[in-house]
């Protein structure tokens, strides 16, 4: 017991330690060393992402009256020594910790990006502890299905602070392995059975595809049926006192019935199987681009690159081929535009410059074309050099 007590005492000094400031919100504390920066902007954000997630389930969060903890360490190292001495083990991604007092319960972070504020915690492994810390802020253990499954849809969710608006873009690294799935059936889970799966039922590889395909479905789905099904599924949920103390097959099972009642059987997996064979991966969407753009198809060329910059912003290859499709149907200012967006996303240098100088020259802007043209030069002279000596003496003339 004094042992207990003893190692209580050094983690609280520990603690104490690391997290020398604490910022308190409407809906977070947050403790974090002192020399974080911006502390206010990660509030922000975190608040609009919540209030995102709220939008979908509508648990209502004005009604928790237990803040969220939101604890940030100053590097990985700390990380992960806070984290193992808490569950014994070290991780690399943020990690939401859930205590049977849902007031210690927290999500711990280090700063993974460059930068302060928001964006040094920005991406997925953010917006999956944020999910979890706000789902069993509600419910003591929520159904697997959308626990794990709604990680489809909120993923790849950030906030913009120059519009101060939440942007999503559609997950799809469970296509493949969900088709391959359905394909066949000693591994395929019935819609029924989903519902009803349970922590540790199935093996997670098996599952999870399978649960973000069907929750994709539910979710995109214009059939009023299934639009209705998930209303009544989160007002089942949602808690009467703030909190749904129900366990997991309790949960489960609740729901589950009401599917039942609501939706003919097998109704969910053939329009699901019907679902997820005009579903298209990244790679098949940017194909299609590029073969409509070698036809010189430029409308479909840009309708399929759009797509498949919804499905993975700020890609630096997609963006550049939308300022290809742009400067081939002649329109040079928007090309300009989506090749400097592409070279901030990482695009080559030297292809990016290349193409800034060839859409400026078309501008008869010949100073900025030159400009970009020497750039492509000096960094790829054995790709550029000749070339870009043969233009330059060409804008001369």
């Amino acid at each position: 017991m004094i042992q207990k007590f003893i190692v209580s005492v050094f983690l609280c000094f520990i603690s104490f330690q690391i997290f020398s400031a604490q910022y308190e919100s409407r809906r977070f504390i947050i403790e974090y060393p002192d020399d974080f920066s911006n502390i206010q902007d990660v509030d922000t954000a975190f608040s609009a992402i919540i209030d995102y997630y709220d939008s979908i389930f509508k648990f209502d969060s004005g009604s928790v009256t237990q803040k969220l903890l939101i604890r940030i360490t100053p590097d990985i190292e700390t990380f992960q020594q806070y984290v193992f001495d808490r569950i014994g083990q070290k991780r690399t991604q943020y990690l939401y910790i859930k205590y049977e007092n849902k007031a210690r319960s927290e999500i711990v972070l280090y700063p993974m990006n460059p930068g302060q504020g928001y964006q040094a915690f920005a991406g997925s492994s953010l917006n999956r502890q944020l999910y979890l810390l706000y789902l069993y802020s509600h419910i003591h253990e929520p159904p697997v299905w959308i626990r794990d499954g709604f990680q489809a849809i909120i993923e790849h969710v950030s906030w913009n602070s120059l519009s101060r608006q939440i942007e999503n873009s559609a997950s799809s690294f469970w296509i493949e392995q969900a088709r391959a799935s359905e394909r066949d059936q000693e591994v395929y889970i019935p819609a029924a059975s989903l519902l009803l799966a349970l922590t540790g039922q199935y093996e997670t590889r098996v599952l999870y595809p399978q649960l973000c395909a069907f929750v994709s479905f539910l979710h995109e789905s214009k059939d009023p049926v299934y639009q209705r099904f998930l209303h009544e599924a989160f007002l089942l949920l949602k808690p009467d006192t703030g909190w749904n103390s129900r366990s997991q097959t309790e949960n489960s099972a609740l729901v589950a019935n009401r599917f039942t009642v609501l939706i003919e059987e097998g109704k969910a997996d053939k329009d699901f199987r019907l679902w997820l064979a005009d579903k298209k991966t990244f790679d098949e969407v940017f194909q299609e681009g590029l073969e409509a753009y070698s036809y010189g198809r430029y409308d479909d060329a840009e309708r399929a690159f759009s797509h498949a910059a919804s499905r993975r912003q700020g890609d630096p290859v997609v963006t550049y081929y939308r300022g290809l499709v742009s400067y081939s149907a002649g329109n040079f200012e928007t090309a300009v535009s989506f090749y400097r967006d592409a070279l901030v996303f990482g695009a080559d240098i030297a292809t990016g410059n290349w193409a800034l100088g060839l859409a400026f020259y078309a501008l008869e802007r010949y100073d900025e074309a030159e400009q970009h043209i020497r750039t492509a030069m000096e960094v790829n002279p054995s790709r550029y050099g000749k070339r870009g000596e043969q233009l330059l003496t060409v804008m001369q003339k």
